[in-house]
């Protein structure tokens, strides 16, 4: 066999190979991971009391069935020196949603069941908070502690309810069972999402190590065999 790689073109696909696999293999551990919590039965409801003495409510920007939704959420306390936040209600829309007095939010004041969960905090490429409307595109609860002057919780620290109400953009209320409260521990994508995601890095990753050996065939760069 002969083979003389192109340097800068094996370069590239190298890093790419191996990104394309990374990416493959950490869909997969999350596909797996899933599987597991599925495995080990449904999650056991905790309660919480929805505390009206800390009345400064936060938005947070997700995205549920395709649609953008903000999340009302709001300090509770705990038993701990630390502050947690809950969930207490879901707007559509894509602007943020103007805050009512706390007292018109049907959880306030309540002690509901639902789980405890840790989210993902901010990356490189959220976006900026819109500090005047209180409107956030990621958990961020030590920002949420420091502007409240209150410890932050160190571990799960979003609550999310079992029930809320859902405000969609006709202004249409209705009380739908929290996506966000089930065996994912607040992400709502199913496993085999994951798995699909996994097969197709996989498969992107098997097309570039093709496609990198067919180049540098036709470009008489390998040969399996010697010409006669």
């Amino acid at each position: 066999m002969i083979f003389r790689p192109l340097p800068v073109l094996t370069v590239c696909s190298a890093v790419s190979l191996v990104i394309l696999m990374w990416l493959g293999n950490w869909q997969y551990g999350r596909y797996a991971e899933k599987i597991a919590r599925e495995a080990a039965g449904p999650v056991p409801w905790e309660t919480a009391y929805i505390s009206p003495e800390m009345p400064t409510p936060f938005s947070i920007r997700t995205v549920l069935d395709g649609k953008p939704v903000w999340k009302i959420v709001l300090p509770i306390d705990t038993a701990s020196d630390a502050t947690r936040y809950a969930v207490i209600e879901l707007v559509e829309g894509n602007d943020p949603p103007a805050f009512k007095p706390i007292e018109d939010y049907p959880l306030v004041g309540q002690t509901v069941e639902g789980i405890f969960t840790s989210p993902l905090g901010p990356g490189n490429f959220t976006l900026a908070p819109n500090m005047e409307a209180r409107a956030w595109y990621a958990f961020d609860g030590e920002a949420f502690s420091e502007l409240l002057g209150v410890p932050p919780a160190a571990e799960v620290p979003l609550f999310e309810p079992v029930e809320l109400k859902y405000t969609d953009t006709r202004g249409i209320a209705r009380l739908i069972r929290n996506p966000y409260a089930d065996f994912y521990q607040g992400d709502p994508l199913p496993p085999q999402r994951h798995f699909g995601y996994a097969i197709t890095w996989w498969g992107l990753a098997i097309a570039l190590f093709v496609m990198y050996l067919v180049f540098h065939h036709s470009q008489g760069r390998l040969r399996f065999r010697k010409a006669s």
